[in-house]
């Protein structure tokens, strides 16, 4: 059983917009060290950290996430992907879901008061409907072709331009996004990015996310 961390959750961070998302997904690993990475992205100005380890085991995932945990300050959001127990147990600020499973409201009563919730989505009625759960922000994908989607046609920004006039939660543009071409996921009506490979595999994750954070502010 995994123990929870006594202090889990007392004071949420607040969602700054406009922000850049670091996502970690383990299964494309890192050009440098983990800890070179969250900490270069951090020092870099990046607004939220979310950890996604779908494959290994819950003792590598504890592990993982309580190293991160320790790497990023508490004024930045860290999350989650999917896992309610690991984000408990190591003090996450909340946790972020996939399109179709849990919903929002069901999430909420595992997780501490004011947790985050957020929840990537394809679809306006997938947004909309996240949205009417409160939803505290959306990923919307796919953005551009990506390898870590290999085969999937990608969406564009014209799909969060779509999602952006029906609801009001923040949206986060996700999806082969990096410096070059943030600024259109911007203009789409996104109030941040979310990325992987384009900090992960960087050589330099500072120079990479401050590049990125004076995209976002300029689209803002």
């Amino acid at each position: 059983m995994i123990q929870s961390t006594p202090s889990v959750i007392q004071s949420t961070p607040s969602l700054l917009w406009p922000m850049v998302v670091l996502v970690i997904d383990v299964e494309r690993g890192c050009h440098l060290s983990l800890s070179s990475v969250v900490t270069g992205a951090v020092d870099g100005g990046v607004g939220m950290v979310i950890l996604r380890d779908r494959n290994s085991s819950t003792d590598a995932v504890l592990q993982r996430a309580r190293d991160i945990r320790e790497w990023v300050p508490t004024s930045v959001p860290f999350l989650i992907n999917s896992r309610l127990d690991i984000a408990r147990a190591v003090g996450a600020d909340g946790v972020h879901l996939p399109e179709h499973g849990l919903s929002v409201s069901e999430v909420r009563e595992f997780l501490p008061q004011h947790s985050l919730v957020g929840r990537s989505v394809h679809s306006r009625d997938t947004a909309i409907s996240s949205v009417s759960e409160g939803v505290d922000y959306l990923l919307v994908g796919t953005m551009f072709v990506t390898s870590s989607k290999p085969g999937r046609i990608p969406e564009g920004p014209d799909s969060l331009r779509t999602i952006h006039s029906q609801v009001t939660a923040p949206l986060v543009g996700i999806g082969g996004i990096h410096v070059g071409n943030a600024g259109l996921v911007m203009q789409a009506g996104a109030r941040g990015v979310a990325v992987v490979t384009a900090i992960t595999h960087a050589t330099q994750p500072e120079k990479v996310t401050q590049q990125l954070v004076q995209v976002v502010h300029r689209y803002a």
